[in-house]
């Protein structure tokens, strides 16, 4: 009969999708059953409410795309790295990176800087590519000429979108870097750029 048919079909769909029931799906088999004339076809509708979780499960288990930050630390949290972590996570994007200076600041200014060595930079972005596959990369404070051409080779080699943010002057207008590595950013990092993000001072440097 055409209830014995629709009873078979709904054990059939449940024992086939045995761990995936939900509250919801659960609550809809037992209005199913006190409401039959309701629901002309419950097995679909189970099937579409199964479907829609494993949906639901196959995007939060994908895992997130991998962002290079290479930048400056930021001890007071609100630019750098510090910042540039909180947007990759707030995106959605799991965040790895190369550290390129320590800065002791905080709302008031900056009160010290420590650069760190080429070769340590080098050796973070080696770390970082033998390992994990960045879908993109983003460049801060690269304080020196040397440590653009470290940086720059290495992003070359891994052919990855780049980010730009040349980081040369602040927003008071003072400046952050010599000549020569305003003229370093231009001549090698500039041509790997997909995206460039100078603010207005920065943008008349590089002209």
């Amino acid at each position: 009969t055409l209830s014995q048919n629709r009873t078979t079909a709904q054990t059939s769909s449940r024992g086939a999708l045995r761990g995936l029931e939900t509250p919801r799906a659960i609550a809809s088999i037992e209005h199913e059953r006190e409401n039959p004339k309701q629901n002309m076809a419950p097995s679909l509708q189970l099937l579409i409410i199964a479907y829609t979780t494993l949906l639901q499960r196959a995007t939060a288990l994908r895992p997130p795309p991998q962002v290079l930050v290479v930048s400056g630390s930021d001890s007071g949290g609100g630019a750098g790295m510090q910042a540039d972590i909180k947007t990759c996570a707030a995106l959605g994007a799991f965040a790895c990176s190369a550290v390129t200076a320590l800065t002791a600041q905080n709302t008031k200014g900056v009160h010290g800087v420590h650069g760190v060595p080429p070769d340590f930079i080098e050796a973070q972005l080696d770390a970082v590519f033998d390992d994990l596959a960045p879908a993109a990369a983003k460049t801060g404070m690269l304080a020196t000429p040397d440590v653009v051409a470290a940086v720059a080779d290495r992003l070359a080699a891994a052919r990855v979108p780049l980010v730009v943010d040349p980081v040369m002057v602040s927003a008071h207008g003072d400046a952050l870097v010599e000549p020569d590595t305003v003229a370093a950013i231009r001549e090698r990092l500039l041509p790997l750029a997909a995206v460039l993000t100078p603010n207005a001072r920065e943008a008349g440097l590089l002209l």
